[in-house]
């Protein structure tokens, strides 16, 4: 066995440094290029890389033909770019966000104290409404400061925050998710993603030429979601359910115990046992045989996906900054809508400065339905603020429920999420009790553990 370690990340200043007749080779291209040929040379895998980077056109040439003639996508992942985004909204962020197979780490609000820094919609750029989106905005952020110097943490200060908010993240993300991430960000109805993307690819463009060609706007991202929403709207109507915003609901679930037979189908020779009939306490016996050995840090059995439970949650943008970091879900966002109400932290209850927040929170919305009338909806919310809400709508399978609760029952968690997460967790266990035994906060692990099998976990 021999392992070579082909590439690894280096940053622009260094690369910068390289004299300019190497600079020709400082592309990811070669190694995509070099991994599309190992199916087709037999060469080892470092003498093709040696070859792509001889030859770094036609090694460009070779990914054109593979990647797009004949439709291997994958080897576009190979190639893998490091961006820093910097003084982007956090409601931009959450459309940069969505994209699943990318890595993300953002400024957090939790810990940073923010300076006064913010988008402003270009369609209202030297208008009325400009001077009283700023005014609006600076009386936020000087409550938010009041707020902290009167003793609110600032994770319950920024709740006060607008959308508008300038954060900064970096990002990792491969060839492949990055065209497809451009296709969709120039359709966007924002106009600050339309020119993220574009910068973006200007980046890009210049280093890795022959990976990217589908990165325009075709009519499915144009106009199918606008079509679709104006058949729904003239075809369907959704009646609001009253009662005082319950935040989780379990709208849908599967289990029709498939995972505990999938947990023994690998040590048999027969067919999926699809017309057994397993008892609750055979069902019970077989996964808790199957934890018996699991620590806070493992990952539970991959059989676990084989359920689906599907929640319908009223959440914050606070909260909902946590949640959309769990990208192995299904996760189906409406607007943001002032009719949901906001959510005030007790800290802010406590220290009697409710009517503050209200006071600021209701300006805010006020301006809302104002540029509602001048902009679409989607840059009527920069005005919103952290603690206005939204309905999400979330599909995951029990193992990624696991992975969730683990961190964010945690007593390190963010209050809101916590307490969300939480209410998933009691609802999933009530409908899949078998399934969910050792689900909870990992500083709880210890004693759920014990709980079940009468003995503590290792760590």
């Amino acid at each position: 066995m021999k392992v070579n370690l082909a590439g690894y990340n280096v940053d622009t200043k260094i690369l910068k440094k390289i004299p300019s007749q190497y600079k020709k080779f400082l592309t990811p291209e070669s190694l995509s290029c070099a991994y599309a040929r190992i199916s087709r040379y037999d060469l080892p895998i470092d003498k093709l890389r040696e070859i792509a980077l001889k030859e770094i056109e036609k090694a460009r040439k070779t990914n054109q033909r593979v990647i797009f003639e004949m439709g291997h996508s994958s080897i576009a992942e190979h190639s893998v770019f490091n961006i820093d985004i910097i003084n982007i909204s956090r409601l931009a962020v959450e459309e940069v966000e969505h994209f699943r197979l990318a890595s993300y780490t953002e400024k957090s609000q939790r810990y940073v104290r923010l300076k006064e820094g913010f988008f402003i919609p270009q369609e209202i750029k030297n208008t009325k409404m400009e001077k009283r989106y700023k005014k609006i905005i600076k009386k936020l952020f000087n409550t938010y400061k009041d707020f902290i110097q009167k003793g609110i943490a600032k994770e319950d200060a920024r709740y006060l925050l607008p959308l508008a908010t300038y954060t900064q993240l970096g990002m990792t993300i491969n060839a492949r998710s990055l065209e497809y991430m451009l296709r969709k960000f120039s359709a966007s109805p924002l106009l600050e993603v339309k020119k993220l993307g574009k910068k973006i690819f200007n980046k890009v463009k210049k280093i890795a030429p022959s990976l990217l060609r589908y990165y325009q706007a075709t009519d499915y991202e144009l106009k199918a979601k606008e079509e679709l929403k104006s058949f729904s709207k003239k075809n369907f109507q959704f009646r609001n359910i009253e009662e005082e915003i319950e935040n989780v609901r379990l709208v849908a679930y599967y289990h029709n115990d498939l995972i505990p037979k999938a947990l023994f189908y690998s040590y048999f020779d027969g067919s999926f046992p699809q017309n057994l009939s397993l008892s609750i306490e055979e069902k019970e016996a077989i996964i808790k045989k199957s934890l018996e050995y699991l620590e806070f840090y493992n990952a539970v059995p991959r059989e676990f996906e084989l359920g689906f439970l599907v929640f319908e949650i009223v959440i914050s943008a606070a909260a909902f900054a946590q949640l959309k970091r769990h990208r192995l879900m299904t996760l189906i966002s409406q607007y943001y809508n002032p009719k949901l109400k906001f959510t005030i932290p007790p800290s802010i209850i406590e220290k009697n400065l409710e009517k503050e927040f209200k006071e600021n929170i209701e300006e805010a919305e006020e301006l809302f339905y104002s540029l509602k009338e001048k902009l679409e909806i989607e840059e009527a919310q920069y005005i919103l603020t952290n603690a206005h809400r939204k309905r999400v709508l979330i599909g995951l399978n029990p193992r990624e429920l696991y992975h969730i609760s683990r961190l964010r029952e945690d007593k390190e968690a963010q209050w809101e999420i916590r307490e969300i997460v939480q209410k998933m967790s009691n609802l999933a266990k009530q409908k899949m009790p078998e399934v969910f035994l050792l689900i909870g906060g990992k500083d709880k692990y210890r004693e759920i553990y014990y709980s079940i099998y009468n003995k503590y976990p290792q760590f």
